[in-house]
């Protein structure tokens, strides 16, 4: 569970450019922040790896904090991204795992690494600004790989649409993310 927690964690992160492209239709009548909280659940799903759990996502402009808790609301990992480090609080590990990035901190843990900035606009229902994409069809965009899939939409009191239930896939591994609150600063 450690491993795949772990890659939860480095999926999301930061970045920031404009659109070389105009954006798909994924439903969604929000533009994406770079201030916002969200809070969920979240499926792994593989080969190898069938898990779940909690999470409380906070992300301020360029840092964030991403918490995984387990079905009892216990902590299972801390994910904290500031300028210039990552640090990955763990039960699994006694000491915090550092390092500049979160694409170094997964091949530290993980030995490989994936791209991992576009994912806080992936789960906003959006590319990632700057890079390529490929429409597929209607609530869907392929980018660096990586497929996703807006399944449902939620309703803001003033009536626009936000991803509820967002599926990232690549080659044989899926993550589910059910997002029961979203708050952004300044409010939508």
């Amino acid at each position: 569970m450690a491993r795949a927690l772990i890659l939860f964690f480095t999926l999301f992160v930061t970045g920031c450019s404009t659109y070389m492209q105009a954006p798909p239709n994924t439903g969604v009548s929000v533009a994406p922040s770079n201030e916002f909280t969200a809070s969920g659940k979240l499926g792994i799903r593989s080969d190898e790896v069938n898990e779940s759990a909690r999470f409380n996502w906070i992300q301020q402009g360029n840092d964030y904090e991403i918490e995984l808790l387990d079905p009892f609301g216990r902590q299972v990992m801390d994910l904290i991204g500031e300028t210039g480090q990552v640090v990955l609080r763990s039960t699994n590990h006694q000491q915090p795992q550092v390092a500049r990035t979160p694409e170094e901190l997964m091949q530290q843990l993980l030995g490989w690494q994936m791209p991992v900035a576009p994912a806080r606009y992936w789960i906003q229902g959006h590319p990632a600004p700057g890079v390529a994409f490929e429409t597929e069809g209607l609530n869907q965009f392929t980018q660096l790989g990586w497929q996703v899939d807006i399944l449902t939409l939620q309703q803001t009191p003033a009536g626009l649409s936000l991803p509820r239930k967002v599926r990232l896939s690549h080659e044989d591994l899926r993550l589910t993310l059910i997002i029961s609150s979203w708050q952004f600063d300044p409010a939508i």
